[in-house]
């Protein structure tokens, strides 16, 4: 292995054990770094959630005459959407267009997922995910969770999501958390029992997150008793779970059963945390019951 990759390795491996500090120790002592370690500090100080630095360091790369490839840029684009920095990604997308790496498939749907999650450049998306020959599942999920995001998209969503069956690509359970949003954002019932059931033939009943997305849906679609359902049968819960179903109670004025929820999943060892008490005091605040809350606690 060349010295260069080595080091590049023990960057990455420091910053995957949480060490960020021996990872910045081991890049700042390279003499002559290049792409393979510019990439490894970026894609470590992305994976902690420190843009700014990786961002910075992306234009020291530059300063440096060291031009970032496809990974480096493929790395970074996460950082766009996060930040909701539609701008930067902007500033990526040109770069990569006059390297020749927006014709790559993997750069195209990091691209278009960096897109819909800025949020107001679904055009820009839909314009990539358009002239893409080739569209994997990553990139139909994609577009479809970016048009779910919003009421007045979410019937595009329903759109896609056909024309993907139609086109015989198989939906993931990504593709259909964006579909039980868009059902909640459409408050349609019909729509997102059809999407359950099709979750179901696909193998993914007990998912955790797609069961915490139904509770949400169903009892904002009117349908509490499913709400109940989908929660009774569920293997595994997680403070989401509580949480949903105890708001769903709350939001049909039945603080009584959500209280006595709370007590339950007290007795049950799950540590409650702030969207659990949250979703407590919002249900006393439904129902009525502004001076119970806090003593549920």
């Amino acid at each position: 292995m060349e010295y260069s990759s080595f080091v590049a390795a023990l960057v990455d491996f420091y910053w995957k054990f949480d060490n960020p500090n021996m990872a910045s120790r081991v890049f700042y002592r390279i003499l002559e770094k290049n792409e393979v370690s510019w990439t490894a500090m970026i894609s470590g100080c992305i994976e902690y959630h420190d843009h700014v630095r990786a961002f910075a360091c992306l234009r020291a790369m530059q300063c440096e005459g060291v031009k970032p490839n496809r990974v480096t840029l493929i790395s970074v684009l996460p950082a766009c959407g996060e930040l909701r920095s539609v701008e930067r990604g902007k500033e990526i997308h040109a770069y990569a267009v006059r390297c020749g790496y927006d014709l790559d498939a993997q750069f195209s749907s990091a691209l278009l997922h960096m897109y819909c999650e800025c949020g107001g450049a679904l055009q820009i998306a839909r314009l990539i995910f358009d002239r893409s020959v080739t569209k994997e599942v990553v990139m139909w999920s994609s577009m479809i969770a970016g048009y779910s995001r919003s009421k007045d998209c979410a019937r595009e969503a329903m759109r896609l999501f056909n024309e993907m069956q139609m086109e015989g690509i198989l939906p993931n359970n990504v593709t259909i958390l964006a579909m039980i949003s868009a059902c909640t954002n459409l408050l349609s019932l019909i729509d997102g029992c059809g999407v359950h059931g099709y979750s179901l033939k696909l193998g993914f009943g007990s998912d955790l997150y797609i069961q915490n997305a139904l509770i949400d849906m169903y009892s904002k679609c009117g349908s509490l008793g499913y709400s109940v359902q989908v929660f009774n049968e569920m293997m595994t819960r997680d403070c989401i779970s509580w949480s949903a179903l105890i708001s769903a109670y709350g939001l049909y004025g039945y603080a009584d059963e959500g209280l006595r929820l709370f007590d339950e999943m007290q007795g049950d060892s799950l540590k409650a945390d702030g969207l659990l008490y949250l979703a407590v005091l919002s249900t006393c605040k439904h129902a009525g019951l502004c001076r119970r809350g806090p003593t549920a606690f």
